[in-house]
């Protein structure tokens, strides 16, 4: 089970035109299954990551212009 938000808790409509505070930048990324480790990661996540993390639980090639480490 992959869980992921597009936002952080922080976003808000009457915020367009401004720079997003931290808050809002940062995402929930939270991995569960058989196989896969339990504990955090201490290092930021980025979205790339995703893809190449998904790509080695399941096994199933993912392209190599992705610069993303998986989280596994």
């Amino acid at each position: 089970m992959l869980v992921t938000a597009p936002y952080g808790h922080d976003f808000s409509l009457q915020r367009s035109g401004e720079l997003l505070p931290a808050p809002s930048t940062r995402v929930p990324f939270i991995l569960n299954g058989p196989g896969i480790r339990t504990g955090n990661v201490s290092r930021e996540v980025d979205m790339a990551d995703i893809g190449v993390t998904i790509s080695d639980i399941t096994g199933i090639p993912y392209p190599k212009l992705v610069e993303g480490q998986s989280v596994r």
